[in-house]
């Protein structure tokens, strides 16, 4: 994969010629020669340069504007002193990417934060190396378009851009990991979109479970509203649905995603966009909430999306939502009823290639039936994904009621 990743940026043409022009850095030892090669290997049209500056008796400073990539390949190159980089200067932007070959631990991060975009150990993989760049050329792409300068991060990878906004995985200078989420509209400095947007997110900053992602830090650069939130290490619930799993352990699942729904709720916020992409799975099983209404509470606020507006995915909005009511815990609980049915059963209630489709589904269709071997199920399923907000339960907690109320029958 990492060759079609870095042959595709040559082919794209990065640089207007259609070239991806590169300058090694480094000693007179193979490893600029095995980088060389392993660059060669993934995109035909390279160029590269190669700069010695031990051996230029004073360093005389390349034409940065002629490269894409910087490669730094060796401890004989300067890796542990880079002042030769100059200062403020924006990586893809206005400065090639510079990527450092370099031992492990501080010698790593004091070359990153000296001047490097990445550190990466001398003994790199090629697909490794050309991805970890493809990554880096994506950042730089997105950043230049979407501009975010936060001195304490930097931006590692693009992990989704919508219409709305663009999410990063960022690390700091001690090698520490979050989310950065940079929205693609500005609310003028001092204005009352400003005071509103820090004020409402204030209940969600005051959240801290393990079932929740941990919103850290909200802010503005230039008027753009960024959100820092803790950066998970774990699966998406989407794609461990495609595994199979003992249903003890999907209901564990359930029961926490439940749980964390109690939360949110009593802090007076509903979740408004809940489905198993939003949700992340960590290495010790617990399920995580993500973005739990933050992007469509941004839009509202700001005028960019009406109260009685839908913002939410087709596959888990409730009837009301698609008649124009405005979401509520019913509505919440309607999506929680379809992660419950594709828990059980491994696919979504109310499917099909079409979104006007799905709607009808949601607005008319009866609930499915569940197998015989999950019908200890069907009256929850029923009562969550009932047409009508009033016949759902009252809240999450009688969801997590019923199911203990369940579990001696399983």
């Amino acid at each position: 994969m990492g060759k079609q990743l870095l042959a595709g940026s040559c082919q794209s043409g990065v640089r207007v010629d259609g070239d991806f022009h590169c300058l090694l850095v480094g000693d007179r030892s193979p490893v600029g020669q095995n980088l060389e090669l392993m660059l060669r290997q993934r995109c035909d049209a390279l160029r590269v340069d190669y700069w010695f500056p031990c051996e230029a008796g004073g360093v005389v400073v390349p034409d940065w504007l002629k490269y894409d990539l910087v490669l730094i390949g060796g401890p004989a190159s300067g890796t542990d002193d880079l002042s030769w980089l100059p200062e403020n200067r924006h990586a893809g932007v206005d400065f090639p990417l510079v990527v450092v070959l370099a031992d492990p631990g501080k010698v790593s991060q004091t070359a990153v934060w000296a001047g490097a975009d990445l550190s990466l150990l001398p003994g790199v993989s090629g697909d490794e190396l050309s991805a970890r760049i493809e990554a880096l050329l994506k950042v730089a792409g997105t950043l230049k378009r979407y501009p975010l300068l936060l001195p304490d991060w930097r931006m590692l990878e693009v992990l989704h851009n919508s219409d709305n906004a663009v999410v990063f995985l960022a690390c700091n200078r001690q090698g520490e990991h979050a989310v950065i989420k940079r929205f693609k509209f500005r609310l003028e400095a001092g204005s009352r979109g400003q005071a509103e947007l820090v004020h409402d997110l204030q209940p969600l900053l005051a959240l801290s479970d393990p079932r929740l992602v941990r919103l850290e830090q909200v802010g503005f650069v230039d008027g753009v509203p960024y959100l820092l939130m803790e950066y998970l290490d774990g699966y998406t619930l989407k794609y461990l649905l495609s595994e199979v799993e003992p249903l003890p352990v999907r209901l564990g699942w359930f029961r926490e995603i439940c749980r964390g729904l109690v939360l949110i709720h009593a802090a007076g916020i509903l979740h408004r966009d809940l489905k198993t992409s939003n949700i992340i799975v960590r290495a010790d099983g617990m399920p995580v909430l993500l973005d739990f209404g933050l992007e469509s509470r941004l839009l509202t606020d700001i005028g960019f999306l009406g109260a009685n507006e839908i913002y939410c995915t087709p596959f888990y909005v409730s009837p009301e939502r698609i008649g124009g009511e405005p979401a509520s815990r019913q509505s919440d609980l309607y999506a929680l009823g379809v992660i419950l049915y594709e828990l059980l059963v491994g696919e979504k209630p109310f499917d099909g290639g079409e979104l006007l489709d799905i709607l009808q589904q949601h607005v008319f269709n009866p609930v499915p039936v569940l197998p015989p071997d999950y019908e200890a199920f069907q009256p929850l399923l029923n009562a969550l994904l009932a047409k009508l907000p009033e016949n759902r339960p009252v809240d999450a907690e009688v969801v997590l009621t019923w199911l203990g109320r369940l579990a001696p029958a399983l």
